[in-house]
């Protein structure tokens, strides 16, 4: 059962065998990555220089994705580094299909019109500042499929973030993908009609991601990578030089969409306004996925301004914020109300497991890893409880909308479980007339796009109650909505 129609089992067969995602609803491809994920992490806490006393036993600590149990560095980390173990494995897996390579240069521009209908291309922009964090790393790239021209997909890649010399280079990093690696065509990447109906056509282009300052950086670290060159952070040079390509193919859409998911999240949240901006579409929408940006009390102003945001593309245009970011004080926050603000008419529309694990993990992460001292306590429900905060600060503008997952799922619009997962879970439960399916409900952005009475509304699964009644009653993340939310009007 898919979105509500019923399938015979030859072709939820052919579903899985193409899409990864098993009868049983465990991923086939996930299986064998976890074991090699859990080897590999057994191994790097053996082999690890660590203050043990600082590392208890995780066996007690995190008994369920609903508990108060605070969340122990080796379990935070386990879940920073999977992400990108799992990302590369199933990479490399699952592109069985070849791109053609293309490099833009005097005699070749790349154009968008000479390329193949729903095809992949790899293309290498002819930029010197755009570039993967380690000298030894690939050449940048980013990869484009050629669709409708009047609709667009920018959709920005995750995989980790790395911060500091701890996190990038030492036994414990890097928590960072350093190779640009293009996504398989899953999730709402997928050119397949039947499974993903509604984006199916777009013309792609994923911003692919090795710079590991969450698409935004530009700067020269002290520290050297292992061939003992500095370490370089280009995010936002990446970025414009797949900007400055896609300006160049004249490209004027209906439908704009702008995604992400995990640190591709927050490059969505970041770039939404600049792009918005610079590309006139008639119907645009932001999905950020699975990193809604909840840190440690006193971290993201000091932590965006030593990524060298400060004074470049993205906040040349916006002196309020940079003086902000001048003073060590920027937060997501402030960079997603002003694209709220400045765009009123297009809706940005999170998407967000409750205990997203690898959300927490990075939270863990950064205030162990980081000289100030950040406090990195967290568990389930504190996370649960910060998010929904951060979602009540931008509801205060009515183009703000969110779809929350209960689970701690990390991850959904670049995958199988697209298709699948509604408000209960990952995989979804057809048989609840309360939950709402996430390929149905994204599948209405950009409202306007054909239906003139389309509206879009905050999709929660669990009973309303606000999260002082929610701490006062014990109640688990996974069985309440905040009312604060649930109870906003539909946007129209």
């Amino acid at each position: 059962e898919i979105d509500g129609e019923t399938e015979d089992e030859s072709i939820k067969s052919s579903f899985c065998d193409e899409h990864g995602v098993s009868i049983g609803i465990i991923t086939c491809c996930l299986v064998t990555s976890v074991v090699a994920v859990v080897l590999t992490v057994s191994l790097v806490f053996t082999i690890g220089n660590r203050d043990d006393s600082k590392h208890t036993s995780s066996a007690e600590e995190m008994k369920n994705d609903d508990g108060d149990e605070g969340v122990t560095f080796e379990d935070a980390f386990k879940h920073a580094l999977l992400e990108n173990l799992i990302f590369l494995s199933l990479a490399k897996k699952d592109l069985n299909d070849t791109a053609t390579n293309c490099f833009v240069g005097p005699e070749e521009s790349c154009a968008l019109s000479s390329f193949n209908l729903n095809a992949p291309y790899v293309v290498y922009p002819n930029s010197s500042d755009a570039r993967c964090i380690f000298s030894n790393s690939t050449p940048y790239s980013f990869q484009v499929v050629r669709g409708d021209p009047k609709k667009l997909l920018v959709y920005f890649q995750g995989g980790g973030a790395c911060w500091n010399e701890v996190s990038t280079t030492s036994d414990h990093g890097p928590l960072c993908i350093t190779d640009a690696i293009r996504s398989p065509l899953k999730g709402m990447l997928s050119r397949n009609e039947k499974y993903n109906p509604f984006f199916y056509d777009y013309t792609l282009v994923e911003i692919l991601y090795c710079s590991g300052d969450v698409h935004s950086g530009n700067v020269t670290r002290l520290y050297v990578d292992g061939a003992g060159m500095n370490v370089t952070q280009s995010g936002a040079a990446n970025t414009l030089a797949v900007m400055n390509w896609l300006q160049q193919q004249d490209m004027a859409p209906d439908e704009l969409i702008i995604a992400g998911c995990s640190a591709g999240s927050i490059g969505a949240q970041v770039w939404a306004h600049w792009i918005m901006t610079n590309i006139n579409a008639t119907h645009t929408a932001v999905i950020p996925d699975s990193f809604v940006g909840y840190f440690p009390p006193g971290s993201q102003g000091p932590l965006i301004t030593s990524f060298g945001v400060c004074g470049g593309v993205l906040l040349e245009e916006e002196p309020s914020l940079n003086a902000l970011c001048l003073a060590s004080n920027l937060t997501v926050q402030d960079v997603v109300t002003n694209a709220l603000e400045q765009h009123p008419s297009t809706q940005i529309a999170f998407t967000n497991s409750k205990t997203d694990a690898v959300q927490i993990g990075f939270y863990k992460a950064i205030g162990e890893l980081s000289n100030e001292n950040y406090d990195g306590t967290i568990s389930p429900t504190s996370y649960y409880v910060g998010i929904n905060e951060i979602f009540q600060l931008y509801s205060r503008q009515a183009n703000f909308v969110a779809f929350l997952i209960s689970s701690s799922f990390h991850c959904i619009t670049d995958n199988a479980y697209f298709y699948l997962a509604d408000t209960s879970g990952p995989v979804g439960d057809i048989n609840d007339a309360e939950t709402v399916n996430m390929r149905t409900w994204t599948g209405k952005l950009p409202l306007g796009k054909g239906s003139p009475d389309s509206s879009i509304a905050w999709a929660c699964y669990g009973k309303k109650m606000s999260l002082e009644e929610a701490e006062e009653s014990s109640t688990a993340p996974r069985e309440y909505c905040d009312s604060a939310l649930t109870n906003q009007i539909p946007f129209a």
